[in-house]
């Protein structure tokens, strides 16, 4: 079997079968999909036992609520493909996403193919499309391709679903889901696949459509580890990187952008709720900001904006007043 289609469930009935119809419509037929309810209490079980009787080469695993990091990795434990893929189930594949992906591998023999893929932003009854698109092009290994990636900056490599894997690799370096991670857990998945894989092919072809819906956004839910969030994911990228044993000039720039990056997303995140917390919540909050331990170049940062750079000021001054009021000020209501 060509391709095992992982698809984590939790509570999508209402969009389910338009992800699984995305894969049965597909031009290519040598796949397997195994459908993992991750403790789902709408219709979703109903949905997903129904759709593998109709069809043999679907696969239904009912499991108690445990996230969507043990759904993979069921997935991962019950797959059979030479190549292995992930599909959120809200999410949907372009038509030919897996003749296109074999294609590619075909032709290479990688262990790793990455896709462009489109961004769905539905805003009232309507849809922005945005495209992000690769080229083409062959690396040797994931070492060449993270290189190339501190050069462009943009090549998709935090997604799990425009990715194809080979399933022996992911066995023989035991590369898993980290189950204890809520937020990020994609990226630092293929961070793992990127320091074992050996060639990689990147490809213009959109092979994913990302719904996002207004419902169901990452702003329209606190997450109360936002801030440990951010730093641990920026210090599994630093440890990437500076695996290549690259000239330390040639990483700060790059470091100093994603710790401003992670930053400005997780205080980003604090503003956006800051009106549903309680003043203890806000204290606690503001204190994991001005007292983790930020890597020292976060005193050369330098916002482009006043508010970007009086906030860095008062992080790297460890003023928790400032930081408190910085958020109270600018919290959207």
């Amino acid at each position: 079997m060509r391709f095992s289609v992982i698809i984590p469930v939790h509570n999508s009935a209402a969009h389910l079968s338009d992800c699984v119809a995305s894969i049965l419509d597909q031009t290519f037929a040598d796949w397997e999909m195994l459908l993992v309810d991750d403790g789902s209490t709408d219709r979703s079980v109903e949905v997903c036992a129904d759709l593998a009787r109709r069809d043999l080469r679907i696969r239904f695993f009912s499991l108690p609520h445990q996230g969507v990091a043990s759904a993979r990795n069921h997935g991962l434990r019950e797959a059979r493909g030479q190549f292995v893929t992930f599909l959120d189930s809200d999410d949907t594949f372009s038509l030919a996403a897996l003749k296109k992906a074999d294609e590619a591998l075909s032709q290479t023999g990688c262990d790793l193919a990455i896709f462009s893929m489109t961004h769905c932003h539905y805003r009232g009854s309507g849809c922005v499309r945005k495209t992000h698109a690769l080229s083409d092009r062959n690396y040797v290994n994931g070492h060449e391709l993270v290189y190339h990636w501190i050069e462009n900056r943009d090549l998709l490599i935090y997604s799990n679903g425009n990715k194809f894997y080979r399933r022996s690799l992911l066995n023989q370096a035991h590369i898993r889901f980290d189950a204890g991670v809520n937020f990020g857990e994609d990226r630092l998945f293929n961070y793992a696949t990127l320091r074992r894989c050996g060639a990689i092919v990147t490809r213009s072809d959109v092979s994913y459509e990302y719904h996002l819906r207004q419902e169901d956004s990452l702003s329209s839910r606190f997450r109360d580890d936002v801030v440990a969030d951010a730093i641990n994911l920026h210090e599994a990228k630093r440890r990437l990187i500076e695996d290549l044993g690259l000239n330390p000039a040639q990483i700060r720039p790059v470091l100093e952008e994603d710790l401003s990056t992670e930053i400005h997303l997780a205080v980003n995140h604090l503003r956006s709720h800051w009106s549903t917390l309680d003043r203890t919540s806000r204290h606690r909050l503001v204190r994991c900001l001005v007292q983790v331990e930020y890597p020292d170049y976060l005193r050369d940062i330098r916002p482009p904006t006043l508010n970007g750079r009086l906030l860095f000021h008062a992080l790297r001054r460890r003023w928790a007043w400032a930081v408190y009021i910085f958020l109270q000020a600018s919290a959207r209501v």
